[in-house]
């Protein structure tokens, strides 16, 4: 409990970059010093509402590293009760998407705060429909800033699967497995890590646009890497996971080798399972 000492410095990039599930413990003890009653019982956005408050009082004071932080923190928490509210959620998203960017204008460090910042400028863009060019222009922005983050990508390519633009969506896929796939980088990142963008879920995703878009040679030496994939991470999987990587075969056209191979391992895979 150290970290929650007098010493600690709440607006410090050390800080920020310990990640959110220590930040919001952070705020709750500024709170409790700030002799805010029964932190524990105030509901959660009744909490991130309070966060907001302490930061505005703060918000022009310091020097220029504590102002770029507050602008980050007030961003996050505006970001995190717009998620937890029913109505009135937009007005919160369009302070969250000042906030990032603000941060974003100020910070010179930080990288994984700047990172997730700028990821979530591209997010929240397009959940409040602006044009989707502007969406994808931030989130590649984001992408140039962490080179191990797959996310940003991830939302773009799922853009792609959705309009059913399926070259498009081959091309940002094809560069996701390349530089994201069985890459994931939890040990050293701490702001929302998609094990999505890492895992077999990656390798999916290639075999439904290569199938899209015919080719389907790749979708077969991608799907013998999946069951490769699954074989080494076996119990990383239940039964109807299984169930579905067996019937992805089913939907594009293979040899008879690949046919052989693939009911060997999927059928030891499911006994393997049982």
């Amino acid at each position: 409990m150290k970290l929650f000492g007098n010493n600690i410095d709440p607006f410090s990039e050390f800080t920020i970059n310990l990640g959110p599930a220590y930040i919001s413990r952070l705020f709750e003890m500024l709170l409790i010093k700030k002799g805010v009653a029964d932190v524990h019982k105030l509901s959660y956005s009744d909490r991130l509402q309070k966060y907001i408050d302490l930061l505005e009082t703060n918000n022009q004071k310091g020097n220029h590293t504590k102002r770029a932080i507050i602008c980050f923190y007030l961003a996050h928490f505006n970001h995190q009760l717009a998620d937890n509210l029913s109505e009135s959620k937009i007005k919160y998203y369009e302070k969250a998407i000042y906030h990032y960017q603000s941060y974003l204008k100020l910070t010179k460090g930080a990288e994984q705060s700047k990172f997730y910042a700028q990821w979530q400028v591209g997010m929240l863009l397009d959940y409040l429909q602006y044009p989707w060019a502007a969406a994808q222009d931030e989130l590649l922005k984001a992408r140039t800033i962490d080179l191990c983050r797959g996310e940003a990508i991830k939302k773009i390519i799922d853009h792609y699967l959705s309009t059913e633009e399926w070259p498009i969506a081959y091309l940002f896929s094809s560069y996701s497995i390349e530089h994201f796939y069985d890459r994931n980088p939890i040990a050293s990142r701490c702001w929302y890590v998609d094990f999505n963008c890492y895992n077999w879920k990656v390798l999916d995703t290639q075999i439904q646009v290569c199938c899209k878009t015919g080719k389907y040679k790749e979708a077969e030496t991608v799907y013998q890497e999946l069951l490769n994939y699954v074989l080494e991470h076996l119990y990383d999987f239940n039964l109807p996971a299984i169930n579905y990587i067996h019937s992805i075969g089913n939907s594009f056209p293979y040899t008879g080798n690949m046919a052989a191979t693939k009911l060997s391992k999927t059928n030891y895979i499911k006994q393997a399972l049982h």
